[in-house]
C-alpha cells in the first residue's frame, strides 16, 4: 500500500514510513510522529470498522482528515443518544447540548448529512421526544438539523430504493454494486439527489439530470453511467418507465449480496428488519466514505 489511512474510532492515521514499518499520527498528538511496526497497526485497527485508505498526501491533509471523521463519528454517535428512548431524559438531553456546535461547521453537517441520509430512520428512532428535549435545552441547530432529517425521510426511502432497485438488477455488474455504494455515499450524492428530489415535486428526469448534474463531487464520468441515468429514472414519478421499486426494507431482505445495513452497523451485525434505530441502534459508526479493507504488509520484525 503507497498511501495512508485513518480511523476516526482508532483515533489515529498511520503513514507508511521510508523503508518498513509506520509511523502512527494520533489526534491527541497530531504534531507527533510515532514509529510503529505493522503488527502494531494491525492490533490498534482490530475493532475498527472505518478504515480509509487516501493517496499519499502531506501531513496537514492527513491530520484534517482524521480530525473531521473524528468530528463527524462523535456529532453521529450524539444523534444516535438523543435519538433513543431507552436512556434517560437527562442523558439525552447532554446529548444535544454537546451535539448542538458541531452544526456550526457546515462540512461536519454535510457529512453529517451523508451519514443519516443516507436510509430511512427505523421505527425505534425517537425522533419527536429527541426534538422536545433539544427544544428544552436550546440546542436550536440540533433542532433545525432534526427537523429537517424527519421532513426528509420520504425523499430519503425514495432516494434510496431507488438505488437499490437499480444496483439488484442486470443493470449492474455484481462486483460493482459496493463500488457504486461507497462512490455515491463518498462523494454525497444521495444527499445532493434527496434535496433536490424533495425540493421539485414531479420533476421531469431530463430536470433532475441537469440540476444534479451540477454538483461539484460529480463527474461527468458517472453523470453518463447507465445506472445513474436510470437512478434518476427511477425518481421521476412522469417517467413512462415503470417507476416502481421495492421498498428499502424489502431489498434489505431479499436482495442478493447487498449490505444495506446503515453506515452506524458493524460488517457482522444483522438486521432486525428495521425494527430498530437505523437499523440496530449501535454506537459503531462507519465513516461516510466506507470502510475498506486495508492492507498493511508484513511485519518486518516477524521471521
Amino acid at each position: 500500500m503507497s498511501g495512508a489511512f485513518y480511523s476516526a474510532r482508532a483515533g489515529a492515521a498511520f503513514i507508511p514510513a521510508n523503508g518498513n514499518g509506520w509511523l502512527r499520527l494520533t489526534a491527541r498528538h497530531p504534531d507527533r510522529l510515532d514509529p510503529c511496526s505493522a503488527s502494531e497497526v494491525a492490533v490498534a485497527l482490530r475493532d475498527c470498522n472505518d478504515v480509509v485508505e487516501i493517496p499519499p498526501s502531506d501531513l496537514q491533509v492527513i491530520r484534517s482528515r482524521l480530525g473531521h471523521s473524528i468530528h463527524v463519528m462523535n456529532a453521529s454517535d450524539l444523534t444516535l443518544w438523543l435519538l433513543d428512548a431507552t436512556l434517560s431524559d437527562t442523558t439525552r438531553q447532554s446529548a444535544a447540548c454537546e451535539l448542538n456546535p458541531f452544526f456550526a461547521d457546515a462540512e461536519i453537517v454535510e457529512s453529517w448529512r451523508g451519514v443519516f441520509w443516507w436510509e430511512p430512520l427505523g421505527p425505534a428512532a425517537d425522533i419527536e421526544n429527541a426534538l422536545r428535549l433539544a427544544s428544552g435545552r436550546q440546542a436550536k441547530s440540533v433542532v433545525d438539523h432534526l427537523v429537517h432529517l424527519r421532513d426528509r425521510q420520504p425523499a430519503i426511502a425514495n432516494v434510496r430504493g431507488a438505488l437499490e432497485s437499480v444496483l439488484v438488477s442486470n443493470v449492474v455488474e455484481r462486483q460493482e454494486v459496493n463500488q457504486i455504494r461507497n462512490y455515491v455515499r463518498g462523494h454525497l450524492l444521495h444527499v445532493a439527489i434527496v434535496e433536490e428530489f424533495a425540493r421539485m415535486e414531479r420533476l421531469q428526469s431530463g430536470r433532475l439530470m441537469e440540476n444534479i448534474c451540477r454538483f461539484p463531487l460529480l463527474s461527468n464520468e458517472i453523470a453518463e453511467k447507465d445506472w445513474f441515468k436510470r437512478w434518476l429514472e427511477r425518481l421521476n414519478p412522469a417517467s413512462d418507465e415503470d417507476t416502481t421499486h421495492p421498498s428499502t426494507e424489502s431489498v434489505i431482505e431479499n436482495g442478493k449480496n447487498v449490505v444495506l445495513k446503515l453506515p452506524l452497523l458493524p460488517k457482522n451485525a444483522t438486521s432486525g428488519g428495521g425494527k430498530t434505530i437505523l437499523m440496530e441502534l449501535t454506537r459503531e459508526l462507519l465513516t461516510h466514505s466506507g470502510s475498506q479493507s486495508v492492507d498493511i504488509g508484513p511485519d518486518p520484525k516477524s521471521p
